[in-house]
């Protein structure tokens, strides 16, 4: 296991010098009694890109969506959208 390390750096440093981001960072994690699960996923044909969401609380399914979009898009932005339709739901 890794040593936390804090560091307060005020001037420019070399790459080779940068801080490890297991030292710069804590993570840790708790349980909620009431867990949010949210799935997105996207599939793109040559006419329309669909975003699908399901959103599950407790191990429910609460919220199933698709969105039809133009082909326009790329892979990502209808992911994106996907996430922000989700929270936008999750905060309703």
């Amino acid at each position: 296991m890794r040593k936390i390390q804090v560091h307060e750096i005020d001037h420019e440093v070399q790459p080779k010098n940068w801080l490890h981001t297991a030292d710069s960072f804590r993570i840790t994690e708790q349980q909620d009694e009431n867990p949010i699960q949210i799935f997105t996923d996207v599939s793109k044909s040559e006419h329309v890109v669909r975003a699908g969401i399901a959103i599950f609380i407790q191990s429910y399914l609460v919220h199933q969506l698709w969105y039809a979009l133009h082909n326009r898009f790329s892979n990502e932005q209808p992911e994106q959208l996907a996430i922000v339709k989700a929270v936008d739901t999750i905060k309703k």
